[in-house]
């Protein structure tokens, strides 16, 4: 996860998942964002 978060400590780790998700959340219900879900993974790709 170190790629991820970067130079974010671990016991931050929880709190930046959730940011990232509230984040695609937003995107979702301005329909500026779509989700599939793939081999039991969810993926967002912007919308066109």
């Amino acid at each position: 996860m170190e790629g991820l978060f970067g130079d974010l400590p671990v016991t931050e780790y929880f709190s930046g998942i959730s940011e990232a998700v509230g984040h695609l959340d937003v995107l979702l219900e301005r329909d500026r964002a779509t989700v599939t879900e793939r081999g039991g993974l969810l993926l967002y790709e912007l919308s066109t």
